[in-house]
Formats: C-alpha cells, sequence, structure tokens
C-alpha cells in the first residue's frame, strides 16, 4: 500500500508541475501574434451582450459573458456572416491579475 501511494503522489505532483509558470514568466501575446494565431479577424460593431454567455452557460455564472456582432469588414476567414455571435466574448471582473 505504501508503494502505491508514493507512485500516486509522484504522479500528482508531476501533474501539478506542468502549470507553473514558464521560465522567465508569462508573456501575453503580441497584437500580431493574436492575429496569425486566430482563424477569423473581423471589425464590426457589438450589438448585444449576452448572459448567460452562449459557450459556457451557467458555468461561470454572469462573470463571463457573449456578444452579437455585426460584420462590417473581414480580413481573414472565408464565409463570415454578416453577423455573428462570439462566446467568451470578455469578463466582467479581473480573474487573473
Amino acid at each position: 500500500m505504501p508503494t502505491t501511494f508514493t507512485i500516486l503522489l509522484s504522479v500528482l505532483v508531476a501533474l501539478a508541475r506542468g502549470c507553473s509558470e514558464p521560465e522567465g514568466g508569462y508573456v501575453d501575446p503580441t497584437p500580431e501574434q493574436i492575429v496569425h494565431y486566430a482563424p477569423i479577424v473581423a471589425v464590426g460593431r457589438v450589438t448585444e451582450i449576452i448572459t448567460p454567455d452562449p459557450m459556457f452557460g451557467d458555468m461561470y455564472g454572469s462573470a463571463v459573458y457573449g456578444a452579437r456582432v455585426t460584420v462590417h469588414c473581414t480580413y481573414k476567414g472565408d464565409g463570415v456572416p454578416g453577423n455573428i455571435t462570439i462566446g467568451g466574448a470578455g469578463t466582467s471582473y479581473v480573474q487573473c491579475k
């Protein structure tokens, strides 16, 4: 039994280290990096804030919200409709600062 506990504890410690801060600390991505990795880049106007969030539902209560957007221009991405719904559009408080 002690060997099983030691192995389990070792696995848990290894998993916990997976969430450690990267060497040199966390660095926010640049706007260029965000645009590069985004599948869609569009400009529009938010026409409605949606709660509960369409992506997370009630998981975070009213802390996370979605948005309905009227798209004016698409820089990246094919077939973007004139109106889109964005889940996880924002938070109503700062979580990790």
